[in-house]
């Protein structure tokens, strides 16, 4: 409850469950996004909407919205087709985005990884050949 009031005062006055915003849309989701997690899939649902990470909060179990904000809530709330299935696309669109973005990162983590295991295995060699003489 605390945490709950905290959140009101810092200005996150509108909220609303991960469930519900998945039940709305779970029978137009193709069977990709559909095993998405609830979380995981109003992320995309709000990123895909053009929000930024200042506008909502996530919490365990709701989304807050900034006070300004509940114009997003509406849009997102619509039950009109044509809506629903462009923010599945916008939804879709953004997912492809932030998995290229992770894959993009580990390539380069292994990179990293394969750089720093290469001098570390020159300079032990080095040191190794230095102390046989």
């Amino acid at each position: 409850m605390l945490e709950v009031l905290r959140l009101m005062q810092q200005g996150y006055p509108s909220r609303t469950d991960f469930t519900s915003l998945y039940n709305m849309y779970k029978n137009f989701l193709p069977p990709i996004i559909a095993n998405l997690d609830v979380r995981t899939f109003c992320e995309a649902l709000i990123f895909a909407l053009g929000s930024t990470d200042n506008d909502f909060q996530f919490g365990l179990t709701k989304v807050f919205f900034r006070a300004g904000k509940y114009a997003l809530l509406d849009e997102i709330t619509k039950n009109d087709e044509k809506t629903t299935q462009e923010l599945i696309a916008k939804v879709s669109h953004w997912l492809v985005c932030k998995r290229w973005k992770k894959f993009i990162f580990a390539a380069i983590a292994v990179q990293r990884l394969g750089q720093r295991i290469q001098y570390f295995l020159f300079n032990f060699s080095i040191n190794f050949f230095l102390n046989l003489f």
